[in-house]
Order: C-alpha cells, then sequence, then structure tokens
C-alpha cells in the first residue's frame, strides 16, 4: 500500500510483561527493539532508556514520538485502564522515561493511551488520569529542580 509506514527499526517497546505467543512472535520477526520488565529490573531504566534512544537516534537528531500506555504503569500506581498486569512500572520509573525523552530536546509528540476511568472508582480514576497529566508534564520538561 501507498501510505506512509513506521518502520520496525524505529520502534522500541519499554515494559513489556503481558505478550501473546504472536505478538512475541511478531516483534522477533520484525527485529523490533523490545525490553520486558526482567530488563528494567535488571538493568535498570536509565541504562534501558540509554539503549532505546541510542537505537531510536544514535546522534540524537531525529524527532521521537512517545506513546505511552498507562497500563505499562504498575495498577496500585494507575488502576483506571482495561489491561491490569501487577509488576508494571513504579511512579519513579514511569516518570523516568518521559523525563528522559524530554532531555533529549527531540519529542516530537506523544500520547497517553489505555486510560479508562470507568473501570475504577472515582479515587482511582482520578489517581490515574493525574498521573497521566503528570507524565506529559514531565515529557514536556516539567521537573523537580
Amino acid at each position: 500500500e501507498d501510505y506512509p509506514k513506521l518502520s520496525p527499526e524505529n520502534l522500541a517497546y519499554i515494559g513489556l510483561r503481558d505478550v501473546d505467543p504472536g505478538e512475541r512472535d511478531l516483534i522477533k520477526k520484525l527485529g523490533i527493539q523490545a525490553y520486558s520488565m526482567y530488563e528494567v529490573d535488571r538493568y535498570g531504566i536509565g541504562s534501558v532508556m540509554e539503549h532505546c534512544l541510542a537505537h531510536l537516534s544514535p546522534d540524537n537528531s531525529k524527532p521521537l514520538h512517545l506513546s505511552y500506555d498507562i497500563d505499562a504503569v504498575d495498577p496500585a500506581v494507575a488502576p483506571a485502564t482495561g489491561t491490569m498486569v501487577r509488576g508494571g512500572f513504579t511512579l519513579r520509573e514511569a516518570h523516568y522515561i518521559a523525563e528522559r525523552v524530554a532531555e533529549t530536546g527531540m519529542l516530537g509528540s506523544m500520547d497517553i493511551v489505555e486510560v479508562n476511568p470507568m473501570l475504577t472508582d472515582s479515587a482511582g480514576a482520578e489517581k490515574t488520569v493525574d498521573l497521566g497529566v503528570n507524565l506529559v508534564a514531565s515529557a514536556l520538561g516539567n521537573r523537580i529542580l
């Protein structure tokens, strides 16, 4: 088909933990850079981010799109999502990803997906929506200092 497509070498997944066999096969077949929570635990989110950024833009010259699935965050931190799998990003890991992308100066676009306030009580919905707003702020350069 004649329309713009993302090339698999321009993708990176971080924090995978519930992957179907078909998805796993496709990731491997296409050679998509992918890090499960095992790699995040083993190497730390900082090291994983450095590998991803070096892969996506070795000379820090390409604009980045950050598609943030809120269900990558542990449901204790982000309960208003349809795919609640324990063992996701901590609050700090979640923010580190956005902060590190902001540091590159190359964030071109961002979306936050998988937020569904209807799937929890009002406190859980507010907690998840607030996290999403704060992640966007971090990706746009908001810092503690």
